[in-house]
């Protein structure tokens, strides 16, 4: 499946899942059918060279502190192959001034986030979390 619609149309007919967001090397997809979770996860499903943002976002959050982990949307589960990350599942639409909050409360554990912005924040039990682990994540 190396054509976009080819995954759309799978993630959706095959398995009930539902696409909630796409960047320029990644679809991001609710659940669905394909993962039994006690928890609400999403599925970040790579195209081409997705699988380097996928690698680099698993290799952060295996290295991250758990303080910092409390600040970031979960990693479950991914494919050996980083074709695709599973990850605890985040309300989008933070309210106003959660990016914010967010990176005050990653500095107040000495740690900060060049790639916060709106769509990289989440809400989970109303905090604000870190969806995407980027390169932009290091400690002070």
């Amino acid at each position: 499946m190396e054509d976009y619609e080819d995954v759309l149309s799978f993630a959706e007919n095959k398995c009930g899942m539902r696409e909630i967001g796409k960047g320029r090397d990644r679809i991001v997809f609710t659940s669905g059918n394909v993962v039994s979770c006690k928890q609400d996860v999403v599925i970040k499903i790579s195209l081409s060279d997705g699988t380097m943002q996928n690698l680099e976002e698993i290799e952060m959050w295996n290295h991250i502190e758990e303080d910092v982990k409390e600040h970031v949307a979960s990693v479950i589960d991914w494919d050996e192959n980083y074709k695709w990350i599973i990850q605890q599942q985040a309300d989008q639409g933070s309210p106003p001034g959660a990016s914010k909050t967010l990176l005050e409360n990653l500095s107040n554990i000495g740690w900060t986030c060049s790639d916060i912005r709106p769509d990289n924040v989440g809400m989970i039990d109303n905090k604000p979390v870190l969806i995407d682990l980027g390169l932009g994540l290091r400690k002070k």
